[in-house]
């Protein structure tokens, strides 16, 4: 199985009060392009991680990275082979991680159907996973994590991102 984890931009953010436990509430307008990291997968009998690709140094440690907890995250049969083919620039704003999270997500789900705490789950990982679950343009209140979806009327509009290779 081959998923795609879209690149996310925030088309609109504004960044309300702080929180006390650290978060910021926000209103923003998520939207996704059609390119990202690419994550193939293949049955196997425990978790594996391979990760390749120009940004690959930057995730390759198994321990902290997102795609490994959110395999963990989530309850189901067996273990899954994963090799994240690593497109996106690290720290660039585009979601790399989240993205990267939100499409294990969608791969279990097609396998084997989410919990349905999927949501509170995916929200341990990062305030934008959800959306990066969803991939799909919509307004994001609270922490980022209350979604409405909004018509895509931005669909094949082309979109040019520039990324310095400086993290941000």
């Amino acid at each position: 199985m081959i998923e795609t984890a879209y690149a996310k931009i925030n088309l609109a953010l504004h960044v309300r009060r702080r929180r006390e436990d650290g978060y910021h509430e926000i209103e923003t307008l998520f939207a996704f392009v059609d390119a990202g990291d690419v994550l193939s997968v293949r049955p196997a009998d425990r978790d594996e991680l391979t990760c390749i690709g120009e940004f690959a140094p930057e995730v390759a440690d198994p321990f902290s990275n997102i795609v490994a907890k959110a395999l963990a995250s989530l309850p189901r049969p067996g273990g899954l082979r994963v090799t994240l083919d690593k497109r996106l620039p690290v720290a660039a704003g585009l979601g790399g991680g989240s993205a990267d999270a939100g499409a294990v997500f969608r791969i279990v789900e097609a396998l084997h159907g989410l919990p349905d705490d999927w949501a509170r789950r995916a929200a341990s990982l990062g305030a934008d996973v959800p959306a990066c679950v969803r991939s799909t343009t919509c307004i994001g209140t609270g922490i980022g994590t209350d979604l409405v979806d909004i018509d895509n009327d931005l669909a094949g509009v082309p979109v040019l991102l520039v990324n310095p290779r400086v993290p941000l």
